[in-house]
Formats: structure tokens, sequence, C-alpha cells
């Protein structure tokens, strides 16, 4: 079940990315849930060209693997989490920096060697927003009062 539900994760993840950069953003999924709507899907750029079978630049790879962590961590929060549950205050780091842990230490996600987190929350820890940045600049944030995941890179 841990397997399907990682392979679920991971999946949705590089779909939200590659949707992202074309301006579309998927809802979070405990919108699945809820019976949410997803946001119109907006069209590629007219001067947007297909990049078939090309290497990622260093930027872009970055920008993925910040994606892929958030949205790991938000989902693994999400399953912990009751319906009237407030988030945690703060999230910390492993002393090695490998990995994004809640206050109890459960692993919510691997992190990108060299990443920065910024986690604020609510005053009542009802909303929570998180964001990864990478050396390189790129960015991924979500929020919980809207419920995307969105990137960019420099």
């Amino acid at each position: 079940m841990i397997g399907i539900i990682a392979f679920a994760v991971t999946a949705y993840a590089f779909a939200a990315i590659a949707l992202a950069s074309s301006g579309t953003r998927l809802p979070a999924p405990s919108h699945w849930l809820s019976g949410a709507q997803a946001s119109p899907t907006q069209p590629a750029p007219a001067d947007a060209l297909p990049v078939d079978g090309a290497t990622p630049e260093p930027v872009e790879t970055e920008r993925l693997a910040l994606a892929q962590a958030v949205g790991t961590a938000v989902f693994v929060l999400e399953q912990a989490a009751s319906a009237d549950a407030t988030w945690p205050a703060s999230l910390a780091v492993t002393t090695d920096s490998s990995a994004l842990i809640s206050p109890d230490g459960v692993s919510l996600a691997p992190l990108p060697a060299g990443a920065q987190v910024l986690y604020s929350t609510s005053s009542d820890l009802r909303e929570f927003s998180l964001t990864l940045v990478g050396p390189l600049g790129s960015v991924a944030t979500y929020e919980s009062t809207t419920g995307t995941l969105s990137t960019s890179a420099p």
C-alpha cells in the first residue's frame, strides 16, 4: 500500500511540474477526496516549443526536485492530519540536511542538496505555506489556502 501511495505522489508531482511550466496548476491531493474542482487550465504560450529528448538544464532539474520534495511533504502531512486537526507549528531538517521532518520525527520528504526550507502557518495553525529554495535559485511553494503547488526558476 505504501508503495502505491509513493508511486501516486511521485506521478502527481511530475504531472504538476510538467503542467506548471505551461502555467497550469493542479489542485492539491487533499482536494481529490473533498470533491473540489480543478482550476481551469491555460494553454501553452504560442512561442512554446516541445523539447523532446533534450537534457534538462541544471536549474530545471533543481526546480523539478524541489517540486517533488514539496509535493511529497504535503502529501505526507495531509495523510497524517485529521479533518479538524491543525498543522505543525514548525518543521525541521535532519542534522545532515537530507530530509524534512515533522516535530515528532516523521520523515516528510528527502531534500535536494543545498535546499533552504521556509515554512509558515496562520496564527490558528489551520493554514500553512511550505517553500523550498534551491542553491541555483529555483523555488517550489505550496499554499494550503489555495491547495496549489507552484514553481519558478531564475
